[in-house]
């Protein structure tokens, strides 16, 4: 993907759109998502992004777990360090919802002009991250019998070739651990 930098990426739907946008390093990315929740849920994720200043505080937003810079590891650390990592920092009820707040606050900056019920359902997504933790899976409504991967797993998958596969995996190629996906 090296060869694709630069230029403009649109995407529609959750998550993967992070990993290309990461490798591809566009000028500017675009998600569209008609599904409501899916919409909101990158609101979640953009204002993450852009309160994270590396992926560890990224991490440690999402799961509400206090961020410390002295546990940040070397940028080239692989997405299973880095979720160790973050795993040996309980997560804090009292910290979670200061930083809920904040997201939210950021969120308004938008001025997307969000309704009461959307603003609470993002407060309710960003709940789920908290109690579930890396264990959060995707869920149908209507029960399948299909077990889905956890978010961990989802994180952590690496290509036959070794290489992770996911946006928050190593960018060995950072002279820091600074995170620079998202915004």
């Amino acid at each position: 993907m090296a060869e694709l930098r630069g230029g403009a990426y649109i995407g529609v739907g959750p998550e993967q759109n992070y990993t290309y946008i990461a490798l591809s390093q566009p000028e500017f990315a675009v998600i569209v998502d008609l599904r409501r929740d899916n919409a909101l849920l990158h609101l979640l994720y953009k204002a993450l992004f852009e309160l994270a200043g590396s992926r560890l505080e990224f991490v440690c937003l999402l799961l509400g777990r206090p961020y410390d810079a002295k546990f940040e590891p070397a940028a080239e650390t692989h997405a299973e360090n880095l979720l160790a990592q973050a795993q040996g920092i309980a997560p804090l009820r009292s910290w979670f919802e200061l930083q809920r707040t904040r997201m939210i606050e950021r969120i308004g900056s938008y001025g997307l002009g969000l309704s009461t019920a959307d603003i609470a359902r993002i407060g309710h997504m960003a709940e789920l991250f908290f109690d579930r933790q890396l264990e959060l899976r995707f869920e149908l409504h209507k029960l399948n019998g299909r077990k889905y991967p956890s978010l961990g797993r989802l994180l952590t998958l690496r290509a036959p070739s070794g290489v992770g596969t996911f946006w928050i995996v190593a960018n060995p190629s950072s002279s820091s651990s600074n995170f620079t996906g998202g915004t």
